[in-house]
Formats: structure tokens, sequence, C-alpha cells
């Protein structure tokens, strides 16, 4: 087995484990920590926090022939390099939020769908109301997703939520499994948003939402003005006609200069 996948497939998903069991045993250090409310990777302490913890659990381990040059925040990023000086680069997602024990709370907004690596691991804090307690969960991403009937859209590329139940207990052995990586994420999410216009109303827990009124508008105005796939496709084709162009013009050199 070469140093990468020994690194992806066995190395990595137990110094994420190891990672998460030292911060659970980490009480002391996690009531220093001033905790914001949004995303982990503004809480500088948790991370400061998680990059020691990690450090502590390479040391602990049998790394055979890697070794860390650099493990540096926001998150968890590491340079892992080999006897042979080959460098790979390496980051673990940190996120936290506020929930009860025992209860399935810890359902927060991720990170924007573009360019998220589904299999990137996560060590997930929940945090009690007053920041007192903490509970920690780990896995590869895409396990937090939770599976959705249908999902809205941001003023942004979307950010699917993530749900911290559904990641590992740190006691359980890691899940190594990949999944791939969606590359046509913008056919989804308009499939989930045609989905959510034919909705029965008996499910208690779906909320309406303006992109549903939004989407209907869409569908009433290309049909009241008649617009055809064949339209759709002529605009389409023409304005990637038109980016070429202009990449091409960006490329070339400036003989005036």
């Amino acid at each position: 087995m070469d140093s990468q996948d020994f690194i992806d497939l066995q190395f990595l998903p137990l110094l994420v484990q190891k990672t998460t069991q030292l911060l659970e045993a980490a009480d002391d250090h996690l009531l220093q920590i001033q905790w914001s409310d949004s995303e982990a990777n503004t809480d500088s302490g948790f991370s400061r926090l998680a990059c020691q913890k990690f450090e502590e659990a390479f040391l602990q381990s049998e790394h055979q022939n890697i070794n860390i040059l650099e493990i540096k925040t926001p998150d968890i990023q590491i340079t892992f390099t080999d006897d042979e000086n080959n460098d790979f680069i390496r980051k673990i997602e940190l996120k936290s939020c506020k929930g009860k024990k025992g209860k399935s709370s810890g359902l927060i907004l991720g990170s924007t769908i573009k360019g998220l690596n589904l299999n990137m691991w996560v060590i997930f804090c929940r945090r009690s109301s007053d920041n007192s307690s903490f509970e920690f969960r780990y896995g590869r991403y895409f396990l937090g997703i939770p599976p959705r009937e249908a999902g809205l859209f941001q003023d942004r590329t979307p950010r699917p939520r993530i749900e911290w139940k559904n990641y590992q207990q740190a006691s359980e052995s890691p899940k190594t499994e990949l999944i791939e990586q969606d590359q046509d994420w913008i056919k989804t999410y308009a499939k989930l948003a045609i989905d959510r216009l034919f909705r029965d109303g008996t499910n208690p827990n779906e909320r309406d939402s303006w992109q549903d009124d939004f989407i209907r508008e869409i569908i009433r105005r290309a049909i009241s003005e008649n617009i055809s796939l064949e339209d759709l496709k002529y605009f389409e084709d023409l304005k990637k006609e038109k980016k070429k162009e202009k990449e091409k013009i960006n490329r070339e050199p400036n003989l005036w200069i």
C-alpha cells in the first residue's frame, strides 16, 4: 500500500477518531473557549485545541513512514510527508452547534456544495446552551447530510444541512466508505425544487418558502411566453460561446503594451 492510500484509507480515519476521543476528554480546555454561534471555523479556540489534540493523536499512533510537516488552523489543516519527501495535504472540517443532550437537535447549514468534498472528515461538537457540556461525533462529511425529499437553495451555491446525530460516536470504528461527488448538483437541486411544488401538505414538518412561489412563477412565465426547450438550449449555447471568446481574448497577449 502506497503512502497516499495508507493515509486516506487507514491512518487518517483512525487519527480523526482518536482526536475526537481526546476532545471528549478535554472538558477543562473546552470550557475556556470563546464559542461563537456561526460556523465552527470562526471558533479559533476550538480550532487551536483540535489541532493540539490531533498532534497528540499522531504521537500516540503507529505512523510507519509518515510524518507531519505542519498542522494549522482554521479547522485542522495537515501536511503529511513520507520518507520519499512526498507531501499530502489534508483537512478535517470542524463544526459546532448548540443542542440538548439526548435530543436529536444539531441540524446546521453546512458548507457550500460547489467546492464541497463530501468525503472529507468532520469532527462535530454539540454544546449545551450555556456552553458547559460537550458531546462529539465524527465521520465523513456525507454521513451528516440527512436524506431529503425536497430542499431549498440560498443566495449562493447551496449549503446542504448536516446533522450532528448522523455522525459516529467516538467509540465507533471509522466508516471509511467513499461516495461519488455530485457533479450535477444543479440538476439535483432543480429536481428538488420541482418536487417541493407537488407536496400534498400532509407532512407537519414541511415548511413553505418564498422559493416555492418563485419556482411556480418561473414555470408560469415560461409557459405564458411560449419559451421552448430549444429556446433555452439556443441561449445556453450562445452564452457558452461568448464565454469562450472572452476567455480567448483574455489569454492573448496585449501587443500595445
